[in-house]
């Protein structure tokens, strides 16, 4: 649900805002370059991981290009929360699996 209104994220994208606390819905979302677009099911997936103790994050079964782009998201947001860029970015793009 939305971080502002409460709003659940059924078909419409959430945006994830450091700054703000969380995922927020189009309508309470800003515009401009803060924001991370996730999918529904993209939040839902990251909802999953926080709850798992880290040695059991990869029982969850995804494709190669669904994780890839979810964990790049993860990782700007961490850039965006620490403000600083993190060096490993870089190698992820070029070891993580493009298509599936």
């Amino acid at each position: 649900v939305c971080a502002e209104c409460g709003a659940a994220f059924k078909k419409t994208n959430a945006y994830l805002i450091p700054h703000r606390g969380g995922a927020l819905c189009e309508d309470c979302c800003p515009s401009g370059p803060s924001r991370l677009r996730v999918t529904p099911v993209g939040l839902e997936v990251l909802k999953k991981w926080r709850s798992l103790p880290m040695d059991r994050v990869h029982v969850l079964k995804l494709k190669p290009s669904f994780l890839r782009g979810l964990f790049l998201t993860v990782l700007e947001y961490l850039e965006r929360t620490i403000e600083r860029k993190l060096r490993t970015v870089e190698y992820y793009l070029k070891v993580l699996p493009v298509e599936d």
